[in-house]
């Protein structure tokens, strides 16, 4: 009696652990905005070419994926936001911290970019369009 009692109490303990973290269950993903450790970009490029911006950013936690970019802008400054989102559900890897951003000018101008800092602070650095 008493080892049915140990298997129905282990039995129930992992069927609760399995059923309290599946996809579909709230609580096991999330979304948010991740911060912008540092920024790699030229100084210039040519108009109608492209500028690749490498950005690294801190994971939210070792369940971080990367979500995509959430870009404004605003006449000639852009601000770059990093979505991200995690799946508690489905953590198994150790997150990517580095990501790519294009950016064609649409003139020839000065362009300023703006990335988002832990402590309410931003990365700022500009692009010339010649």
């Amino acid at each position: 009696m008493r080892n049915l009692i140990i298997y129905h109490l282990l039995f129930t303990i992992i069927l609760t652990l399995i059923v309290s973290c599946t996809p579909m269950e709230k609580g096991c993903d999330a979304s948010y905005e991740m911060y912008t450790h540092s920024v790699n970009m030229p100084d210039s490029i040519a108009y109608g070419s492209k500028a690749e911006l490498t950005i690294k950013y801190f994971p939210f936690s070792h369940c971080s994926k990367f979500g995509g970019f959430n870009d404004t802008q605003i006449g000639d400054t852009i601000y770059i936001g990093i979505s991200g989102y995690e799946d508690e559900c489905l953590c198994e890897q150790i997150p990517d911290t580095i990501a790519t951003y294009s950016f064609s000018g649409y003139a020839k101008r000065e362009y300023i970019f703006r990335f988002n800092y832990p402590g309410d602070s931003i990365i700022q650095d500009t692009l010339k369009v010649y």
